[in-house]
């Protein structure tokens, strides 16, 4: 059976040590493999990105991805762990010019999935589908005071992260498809 506060105890530990996305991978493979388990012991969400867990080392998120949703380019500044446990997302990589992020490709991600983002990475996230994804996030650091940009997807004109900011500039994947942008929710920022 999952229990959060076990595993931030567990993650913040990995976290201390040499190679901790390696490490923390796997106990989110972990988490994930068992969903009903996890979401069971999950709180009840009314935002579509729930803060878990804030250290000054490590932040746990729970993200429910809208259907057909675009979020914008942006970077976090430290390693992630992000694992799929219902539904599918895609992740866009990026690569930064002067001109800003040019997207570099995609790959698409399924309930069982996980992934590892890199401290230097800048990525976008959609949900393709018609159902909601549910994830687990694990960002190795302060995510709540990290300083850290996002791009708008039109524009490529970069800001100072914000939350406002990132529902805000969310769109649709597919323009012919139904949308209802996120609640907005503060989930990973200061506040």
């Amino acid at each position: 059976m999952f229990n959060l506060d076990e595993f931030a105890k567990e993650c913040e530990r990995m976290a201390a040590q040499g190679d901790a996305a390696a490490s923390i991978r796997a106990l989110v493979e972990s988490a994930i493999s068992q969903p009903d388990s996890l979401r069971a012991a999950l709180p009840n969400f009314d935002g579509d990105e729930t803060l878990l867990y804030a250290s000054p080392n490590l932040v746990v998120v729970h993200l429910r991805m809208t259907p057909n949703v675009h979020y914008p380019p942006h970077s976090h500044n430290m390693s992630v762990v992000v694992g799929i446990y219902a539904g599918s997302e895609r992740n866009h990589s990026y690569e930064l010019s002067d001109r800003g992020p040019t997207d570099v490709g995609h790959k698409d991600h399924s309930a069982g999935d996980v992934l590892v983002l890199s401290p230097d990475a800048i990525h976008s996230v959609a949900n393709i589908s018609d159902d909601y994804s549910y994830g687990l996030h694990v960002y190795l650091g302060d995510l709540v005071h990290q300083d850290r940009d996002i791009w708008d997807p039109d524009t490529n004109e970069v800001f100072p992260y914000s939350d406002e900011r990132y529902f805000g500039l969310s769109r649709p994947y597919d323009e012919s498809r139904p949308f209802q942008r996120p609640a907005f929710c503060y989930a990973h920022e200061r506040t």
